[in-house]
């Protein structure tokens, strides 16, 4: 039965210099996995919002009347409900519904839409606006290339 059980030649195992080693290799390879799934969960949550934006300008396009963009309506959206952001971000999507042209927002930070925006929420716009212009603030890049808008097509 011996002949069969391995045999050690050197009995005194790995040495603490090799396990250093090896639970460092294991170490940085963890903290380049983390910093990657970080990464594609920011992306994923970005292209959700892009989605997003554009099924409620698709449907401020499709609902305009004969003069101007009606409001939104929750049964307008699939699942009942106007799309927004799942993450505790203040606000999620913003919309500026006007008679006038409207440049694209250059600043804006994670507590309030920018200037003359407003958050969406059912019922917008409520003014009879010509022109809007919906946007959300994405979390890859830096103002103004993270933010995302879509403006009225008609």
């Amino acid at each position: 039965m011996k002949k069969f059980l391995p045999t050690f030649k050197d009995p005194r195992g790995f040495t603490l210099i090799e396990l250093m080693i090896v639970i460092t290799i294991i170490g940085i390879l963890s903290l380049v996995a983390v910093g990657m799934y970080n990464s594609v969960q920011s992306k994923a949550r970005d292209s959700k919002r892009r989605g997003d934006i554009d099924a409620i300008s698709r449907v401020l396009e499709v609902n305009k009347g004969a003069t101007a963009y009606q409001p939104l309506a929750k049964t307008q959206f699939a699942g009942g409900v106007v799309p927004t952001d799942s993450s505790d971000r203040t606000p999620q999507y913003c919309i500026l519904a006007t008679n006038n042209t409207i440049p694209k927002p250059t600043v804006w930070d994670n507590t309030q839409c920018p200037d003359t925006f407003y958050a969406i929420s059912s019922g917008q716009p409520d003014n009879s606006p010509t022109n809007f212009q919906v946007c959300a603030l994405l979390e890859i890049g830096t103002n103004p290339d993270n933010i995302y808008c879509v403006s009225s097509q008609q």
